[in-house]
């Protein structure tokens, strides 16, 4: 973790089809996922369809069932782009 990296895969995983028909009803029932880093919590950044304005959401979709876009069967957020916001409290 001390070098600037893109995409780099931290683990490989298979799932087993009851739980994946487990995580899929989560899904579809709009759960969300709450990280905390160094005790602060992860948010995801939203735009509020009436007026524009953007806003931080707790936590992150666990995935999306959106039934026009993904006919078959929901989709699991396993790609994330994460981007961490500080202030250091040193200067040098």
């Amino acid at each position: 973790m001390l070098e600037n990296q893109t995409c780099s895969l931290l683990c490989k995983a298979t799932v087993p089809a009851e739980d994946g028909k487990f995580i899929n009803e989560r899904i579809r029932e709009d759960y969300d996922v709450n990280w905390l880093v160094d005790g602060l919590p992860a948010a995801e950044m939203k735009q509020d369809a009436k007026s524009g304005q953007v806003f931080y959401d707790m936590g992150f979709e666990l995935g999306n069932a959106n039934e026009i876009r993904y006919p078959t069967m929901p989709a699991f957020n396993n790609h994330l782009e994460i981007l961490l916001k500080y202030v250091s409290a040193f200067s040098t």
